[in-house]
């Protein structure tokens, strides 16, 4: 019974990240208004990381820390490309577009396992792939034709950043725990902090006007959004299965659109909520495979 309990307490837990995560499409559609992607990132996983550090109590341990960042650098290179290519694809396309094509990263994880550790994809996971993939065509509107035109940019952006958040995942599930879980979110925070100022100071440029415009999307992508978010996504995914909380975590998509419908007026037409329905069919058959195996243990 304490068992159950405790899966079902962090199954809420992620669940309530997939509800920050959801609205945060919007305040990132807000932000990509008045900073460029770079300048964006840095300055929320900047204080997405002091934030953390000082209400943690990690400041006699900054120096640990920062070591943490050198030794993980592929955690840190993973967060920064996926959020870089979210970033720039949300200033192309709409909230709720990028929230379900930014979902499909729950059917893209099976096949880093398949390719990594020789895990072979069940035929529920290819049929879901096959179908959240038509899905996503659907929603999007991505055809041969918009990729040729342009188009479709944000939207194949968003859909690279998937991929990348994809493998940040398994490197979480696999590599995590060797770390203390706020230690390494805030490692995290620090390396793609650092990543995305020194891709700012390069490639764009800013203005104390802007920063003030994009400061209320700043204030909850770092304090809500990443310092919470990423760090009990990290504690969340030691306790239940990888399947399970990637399932819970890719409801951030219909959050992420009822947001950007109910906030910013976004809206979508018939044939792409018809469209968005079979992607997350898609999703769900995908992992058909954890449930049966669930129900087979209990029986």
């Amino acid at each position: 019974m304490k068992i159950k309990q405790s899966n079902l307490f962090v199954s809420f837990i992620l669940l309530f990240v997939a509800v920050i995560w959801g609205g945060g499409f919007v305040s990132q559609k807000v932000g990509a208004a008045y900073l460029g992607s770079s300048s964006f990132n840095s300055l929320r996983f900047g204080l997405a990381a002091l934030a953390l550090t000082v209400l943690t109590g990690r400041i006699t341990r900054i120096k640990q820390i920062a070591n943490l960042t050198l030794q993980t650098p592929v955690f840190s290179l993973c967060l920064f490309l996926g959020a870089q290519l979210q970033q720039k694809g949300l200033a192309l396309t709409t909230a709720g577009k990028g929230a379900f094509i930014t979902g499909l990263y729950i059917v893209i994880i099976p096949l880093f396992h398949a390719i990594i550790f020789k895990e072979r994809p069940s035929k529920y996971h290819w049929l879901g792939a096959l179908i959240a993939s038509l899905g996503l065509a659907g929603v999007s509107g991505v055809t041969f034709a918009t990729v040729l035109q342009g188009s479709a940019t944000g939207d194949l952006l968003i859909l690279t950043a998937a991929i990348i958040f994809a493998a940040h995942f398994v490197l979480v599930e696999r590599k995590g725990s060797y770390w203390d879980s706020i230690d390494l979110s805030i490692s995290q925070c620090i390396g793609c902090a650092t990543l995305s100022l020194i891709s700012a100071i390069f490639f764009e440029s800013y203005s104390l006007q802007s920063i003030m415009h994009a400061t209320p999307s700043i204030l909850y992508q770092s304090l809500i959004s990443v310092s919470l978010g990423y760090t009990l996504q990290i504690w969340a995914q030691r306790k239940i299965p990888a399947g399970q909380a990637s399932l819970i975590l890719s409801l951030e998509s219909v959050f992420g659109a009822i947001a950007g419908s109910y906030l910013l007026g976004e809206t979508f037409d018939n044939y792409q909520i018809i469209c968005a329905i079979i992607m997350s069919l898609g999703v769900g058959i995908a992992q058909l495979p954890m449930f049966l195996k669930k129900v087979e243990a209990t029986i």
